[in-house]
């Protein structure tokens, strides 16, 4: 063999295993991430479905369970629910009636699981329907996170949120005719931030169709960097990858 085709094989050989191990550690990273997906149709009512969602093998296996419990139901109680439409009601159209729901991880390590879904449904009319929802877990400590949990004692999270959201999105927007529209959706309410989840650079917020626009602009999405808050010590700790 020339030394040419050894030197091939050596290199070759260096960039599998160096391949392999890089999609170790994803995989150790990613605390053993499977996708589950759930599917059903009706071909009389005419409707059908497709769902995704996550679930995590860990060591301690209740977490993992509680986890993954929560996880698929809160996909399944959205296809219940898109399943009730049809008991009374029959699809006259030929266009079968769908929904799907998709989902991302935005931020995973040993101590946290932060993950977005979409749904989307088209039960007849013009266009279908899109939202989104979120699951963030605390894997060390074993309960959903809600954002409360994120900060220190009356730290004004939600002045900080709302504020820097109007901005993002009028800045998104151009110069909105409906400034009033972005004002109410990003305003200082808490249910206009129902959909956040955790990222490297900050707190990620998603305002749906029509929440702070029509449904013509579509999803608006805002960061927020950790920096413009006053965190709780336990999430800080929650966040490091150590």
């Amino acid at each position: 063999m020339s030394l040419k085709k050894i030197s091939f094989l050596i290199i070759t050989s260096i960039i599998l295993l160096a391949t392999i191990s890089l999609q170790a550690q994803n995989f150790t990273e990613k605390n053993n991430l499977i996708s589950r997906q759930y599917k059903d149709s009706n071909s009389k009512a005419k409707w059908e479905v497709e769902v995704n969602y996550p679930e995590l093998t860990l060591k301690n296996k209740k977490i993992a369970a509680d986890f993954n419990k929560i996880s698929k139901a809160l996909v399944m109680v959205q296809v219940a629910e898109f399943k009730k439409m049809f008991i009374n009601d029959k699809n006259d159209s030929d266009i079968p009636y769908d929904m799907s729901i998709s989902y991302s991880v935005e931020y995973m390590n040993k101590n946290i699981a932060s993950f977005l879904f979409f749904g989307r449904e088209y039960t007849g009319g013009a266009h279908g329907n899109s939202w989104s929802f979120v699951l963030n877990y605390d894997l060390k400590n074993n309960r959903q996170l809600v954002l409360s949990n994120l900060f220190n004692q009356g730290s004004n999270f939600l002045a900080i949120m709302s504020k820097q959201s109007i901005l993002q999105v009028i800045a998104k927007q151009g110069e909105p005719s409906t400034k009033e529209w972005v004002e109410g959706g990003a305003g200082k309410n808490i249910e206009n931030f129902k959909s956040w989840v955790i990222t490297e650079e900050g707190l990620k917020f998603t305002f749906d169709p029509y929440q702070v626009a029509s449904y013509a602009e579509g999803i608006f999405t805002t960061v927020v960097p950790y920096e413009a808050f006053s965190l709780s010590p336990t999430f800080t700790n929650l966040l490091s990858k150590k």
